[in-house]
């Protein structure tokens, strides 16, 4: 466990070193929110990916698998659907004009009771989701400080790891600004995806079966199913391939058409070319990140078999009791790297409310 704790103080450290290096290469306002449109795309790009990417998507996608089969992909194909129609008909509108945001432009366009009406939303609803990720993401320090013998209450402990983590990522969010926030969102994408291939393959390597044998299995109970042509009069249609693709793309038009903290990580490159190469490219590399995050939950339901498990808690009891230290600890930084980027992400967003964008001073 003390080995644990060492992975996560040295990735904490990481973070922080992000954060005061790229501290002064903010000069101005725009340098802080957009980074003087500097980063090259497929840095924006991992960026977008790793910000939409939380906690809640690391752990409880494999229980969708878990408990059933592929289909969700269909929603995910959708995404990239909707992403493609801003990029070619939204995105070109917020490229027309010198805007450091999506809430600037809505401004601009249509004056200041409606952007303060959306920006109120946003702050509102980002304030809402990111209490949430931030506390399933406490979860496994506090567990992990239980483990090291700390005689306090899961509350407190849970409290501790909270604070941590929330001043951890508020340091580096406003000392570094956009450009340490990307950077270190490029960081922990590959750390969480690092941490989701280590999980696939340790779970192959204790399943202890041929692969050809595991894909078989899970084809007779059904566990391959991915697009679904059946429409049901009166039962479930939520899946219903149509439905999930409009959906999917419906979704992905409403969130990275108008939400702030997506928008920022494409206006932020520098023309609308390489803004479409964000957009498009993030969707297929969600829809990659998808595959391997439920086929995790079809290993873990090879490896549970015969056994009652709760489907949204079944790859967090996985990581806690199967996974040896130090290699814990490293997980454990692959769900505070995808809780963390959000945040960073969410931080900076809402500092956009500020003098461009509003009568007070900034956040």
């Amino acid at each position: 466990m003390a080995w644990d704790l060492l992975v996560l103080i040295l990735y904490f450290l990481i973070v922080f070193y992000f954060g005061f290096h790229f501290a002064k290469n903010n000069e101005k306002e725009e340098d802080f929110y957009l980074a003087k449109k500097e980063i090259h795309w497929i840095f924006l790009l991992l960026s977008l990916v790793a910000t939409e990417t939380s906690s809640l998507t690391f752990l409880s996608i494999p229980s969708l698998s878990f408990k059933g089969d592929y289909r969700f992909l269909e929603i995910a194909i959708g995404y990239v659907i909707g992403r493609t129609i801003v990029a070619l008909y939204l995105l070109p509108s917020y490229f027309s004009g010198n805007t450091i945001s999506v809430y600037e432009y809505v401004g601009n366009r249509f004056g200041k009771s409606p952007q303060k009406t959306i920006s109120f939303v946003f702050t509102i609803s980002r304030l809402l989701g990111d209490g949430i990720r931030l506390y399933v993401s406490s979860l496994p320090i506090a567990f992990l400080l239980e483990r090291m013998g700390l005689n306090l209450s899961p509350d407190i402990l849970g409290m501790i790891a909270l604070t941590t983590l929330s001043i951890v990522t508020i340091i580096y969010s406003v000392v570094g600004g956009f450009r340490a926030i990307v950077f270190t969102d490029v960081l922990q994408w590959f750390i969480y995806i690092f941490g989701g291939f280590f999980a696939l393959g340790l779970l192959l390597y204790k399943l202890n079966i041929p692969i050809a044998t595991g894909v078989t299995e899970l084809h007779n109970l059904g566990k391959w199913n991915l697009f679904i042509f059946d429409y049901l009069p009166s039962g479930d249609n939520s899946y219903f391939i149509v439905f999930a693709l409009i959906g999917g793309a419906f979704i992905s038009i409403g969130s990275h058409g108008t939400d702030l903290m997506l928008v920022q990580r494409v206006i932020a490159t520098k023309n609308l070319v390489s803004g479409q190469k964000i957009l498009i490219g993030s969707g297929i590399v969600v829809l990659f990140q998808f595959i391997l995050f439920l086929l995790i939950g079809s290993l873990l339901y090879l490896f549970y078999a015969g056994q009652t498990m709760a489907p949204d808690k079944v790859f967090s009891q996985f990581i806690v009791n199967e996974v040896p230290s130090p290699l814990l600890g490293i997980l454990i930084a692959a769900i505070l790297a995808s809780a963390m980027s959000t945040l960073s992400s969410t931080i900076n967003s809402l500092s956009h409310l500020g003098p461009r964008l509003g009568d007070g001073p900034m956040v």
